[in-house]
């Protein structure tokens, strides 16, 4: 089973502005919602554990800063 939620009060024109992202990338608003929020949580989780590593480091060690991934694409504005 999995979970759900529900979020009351959104915005004046939040709604129509996810339909249309969701219609940009050719799927439902509620996978766009869902993509948006996996997005949030597990870039978090990448923040806290390099910070948690930059903790760790003793003095003279060296700081490897780990590759860029390639990101979201860009919204076309057209």
């Amino acid at each position: 089973m999995s979970d759900s939620m529900v979020v009351r009060k959104l915005p004046a024109g939040l709604k129509q502005r996810l339909r249309v992202r969701a219609a940009a990338h050719g799927r439902s608003v509620e996978a766009e919602v869902r993509s948006i929020l996996m997005d949030a949580v597990y870039a978090d989780d990448f923040v806290v554990t390099w910070l948690e590593d930059v903790a760790t480091l003793t003095p003279g060690e060296e700081l490897v800063v780990p590759e860029r991934g390639h990101g979201r694409e860009p919204v076309p504005f057209e």
